[in-house]
């Protein structure tokens, strides 16, 4: 079993807890970019057993990375994208990946970052619950 950690240098750290060391770091960005770290998830967004991780920074993006720490895919918003969260929320058996941003705009993607729809909630969106 791992933890995962984002700071506010752009580093996640992943920690092994059998262990209990770091077994690994990823440096979120690009360009040696210095962004904080809002929000993590962990989904399995293919067909492999490991997770994937999913990050929302301080750069207007989400990051996802495969567990090895390659980058999988971007997604670049238009404000803060302030809370993550994934799930299958229309019950289609695929999964949904649920993104609130501090302008109030609720984000829908697919497993591959392509957005489905998105909402206007007006007010920022900093937690999410399903």
């Amino acid at each position: 079993m791992n933890i995962l950690a984002g700071a506010d240098n752009g580093r996640l750290y992943i920690l092994n807890v059998s262990s209990n060391r770091l077994s690994r770091t990823i440096t979120v960005g690009v360009d040696e970019e210095d962004v904080d770290i809002f929000s993590l998830a962990i989904a399995n967004l293919d067909e492999y057993l490991e997770g994937e991780i999913l990050a929302t920074s301080s750069d207007k993006h989400l990051w996802t990375y495969k567990h090895d720490g390659k980058l999988l895919w971007t997604y670049i918003f238009s404000s803060l994208p302030e809370v993550v969260l994934v799930q299958d929320i229309d019950f289609d058996e695929t999964i949904d990946i649920v993104v609130g941003s501090s302008s109030g705009l609720l984000y829908v993607l697919n497993e591959t970052g392509y957005l489905r729809w998105d909402y206007l909630n007006n007010d920022p969106v900093y937690d999410l619950v399903i």
